[in-house]
């Protein structure tokens, strides 16, 4: 039913996109946390550990279900300050 193979030729490429989405979705969370926070000064790198942590579990899933992978957005996070909804 299911086959599943395996070429090595194709980790190297592997781990350095791998590294790649994970040092892209560490700036975003990093991102998000200066958007967020007006008296922010450095990263609370548990929380950021935290959210690649969440990423990474997602990302595997994903790839394991035959999915296509999410990853956090650069553009969408800037975004959000200028998208907050007003209440009168």
């Amino acid at each position: 039913m299911w086959q599943f193979s395996f070429r090595g030729s194709l980790l190297p490429t592997s781990i350095i996109f791998s590294i790649c989405g994970a040092l892209k979705s560490f700036g975003n969370l990093i991102m998000c946390e200066k958007v967020n926070d007006d008296e922010w000064s450095q990263p609370d790198i548990k929380r950021v550990g935290d959210g690649l942590t969440a990423d990474a579990i997602c990302v595997a899933a994903s790839g394991l279900l035959g999915g296509v992978a999410s990853d956090t957005s650069a553009s969408n996070v800037s975004r959000s300050p200028t998208s907050v909804s007003r209440s009168s």
